[in-house]
C-alpha cells in the first residue's frame, strides 16, 4: 500500500477502520507463522529462507503504515493539547486521538512480530549453517 493510500485513510475514523481491514490477512498470516514456528513445522533452509524475504516485505509495509500513524497520532495529540490550553471543546479531536492510539498500537504490535519472525529465521539460519559446516569439516 502506498504512503497516499495510507494518509488518505488516516482522515477519519471510516479510514483507520478501513486500514486496520485492508492489513487483516497480513496480520493473520504473521499470526500463523508465528504458531506454525512455535510447532516447528517450518523447519527446512527453504521455507525459512522465504519466509525472511516475504516478512522483510511485510516488515516495511508495517513500518509505514505504523510511522504514519504515529504521526497523525502525534498531530492530534497536539490539537487536543492546543484546545485544552485555549479551552476549546474539541471533543471530535480527543475522540479521534484515541482511534489514532488503537490503531497505532496495533500496526506496531503486527510490526514487532514481523520483525520478531525475521530474528528467528535469521537465528534458524545460522543453525542451519553451523550444521552444514560441521558436516562438511569432518567428511
Amino acid at each position: 500500500m502506498l504512503h497516499t493510500d495510507i494518509e488518505h485513510k488516516l482522515k477519519d475514523e471510516k479510514g483507520l477502520e478501513k486500514l486496520l481491514k485492508e492489513y487483516s490477512d497480513l496480520f493473520e498470516r504473521i499470526e500463523s507463522t508465528g504458531h506454525q514456528l512455535r510447532d516447528g513445522t517450518i523447519d527446512t533452509p527453504h521455507e525459512i529462507v522465504e519466509l525472511m524475504v516475504e516478512f522483510g516485505g511485510m516488515y516495511v509495509s508495517l513500518q509505514m503504515a505504523t510511522l504514519l500513524t504515529e504521526g497523525q497520532f502525534a498531530y492530534k495529540k497536539d490539537i487536543v493539547a492546543d484546545n485544552k490550553r485555549l479551552k476549546l471543546h474539541g471533543e471530535h479531536d480527543t475522540k479521534m486521538l484515541h482511534y489514532y492510539r488503537r490503531v497505532h498500537k496495533i500496526l506496531k504490535a503486527y510490526r514487532d512480530s514481523c520483525d520478531k519472525i525475521i530474528t528467528i529465521c535469521q537465528s534458524k539460519i545460522r543453525v542451519f549453517e553451523k550444521e552444514a559446516y560441521a558436516n562438511t569439516k569432518y567428511t
